[in-house]
């Protein structure tokens, strides 16, 4: 059974996002469904090095980082937070952006250890139903020899 289950209003306004990319103007575009679900506590960073400083002090609920998130790829950014080198818990729910992605982006992206991922452009639909995937139907945590994520 599908858990049909939707994130109130309330429960949005609690989430801490944390957004990274490098471009301002896609952190305002990605801010801006955030804001109209009613997440108000958002924080937005140029660049992976800089996601990891703000995210131990944050401590966001959900990371969108894009697939390039300046000088360290979404991807190494993901990687980095699942080998717990980062401060920031490494169980924390990562949504990937990206412009396109084909079939071995994503499976590359999955083996990072991404929960999630959203193609732009983004909308306040498409942004709400990737974060009620990450917090209310969240896949299990795998942590192996081989993978975390």
């Amino acid at each position: 059974m599908i858990d049909e289950r939707t994130l109130t209003p309330a429960e949005m306004k609690r989430l801490k996002v944390l957004i990274v990319d490098p471009n301002a103007y896609m952190r305002g575009v990605m801010a801006d469904p955030l804001r109209r679900l009613s997440v108000t506590n958002i924080s937005a960073t140029a660049s992976a090095m800089e996601a990891f400083v703000v995210g131990r002090a944050f401590k966001p609920d959900i990371v969108f980082v894009d697939w390039d998130a300046g000088r360290m790829s979404g991807l190494e950014f993901t990687r980095e937070v699942r080998r717990n080198t980062t401060g920031m818990p490494r169980e924390t729910p990562i949504i990937l952006l990206a412009g396109a992605i084909d079939h071995d982006q994503l499976m590359s992206a999955r083996q990072s250890g991404i929960n999630e991922f959203l193609l732009k452009p983004v909308s306040a639909q498409s942004v709400l139903s990737r974060i009620e995937e990450v917090v209310l139907r969240p896949r299990k945590f795998i942590d192996s020899r081989n993978y975390v994520g």
